[in-house]
């Protein structure tokens, strides 16, 4: 993983720590895959903030 991958990484992860669903979304591509218990799927970015 290059410097620049862990950066964005670690930008993404303090989003999610912070709550702040703005800048989550502009961090993340349009469409996400979502891996869970009930399952996979692919979905808009949005589902990250509701």
């Amino acid at each position: 993983m290059a410097r620049g991958d862990l950066a964005a990484v670690e930008a993404w992860l303090a989003a999610v720590d912070d709550g702040d669903g703005a800048r989550l979304e502009a961090s993340t591509t349009a469409e996400v895959e979502v891996v869970g218990p009930r399952g996979a799927g692919r979905t808009g970015r949005q589902v990250l903030t509701q």
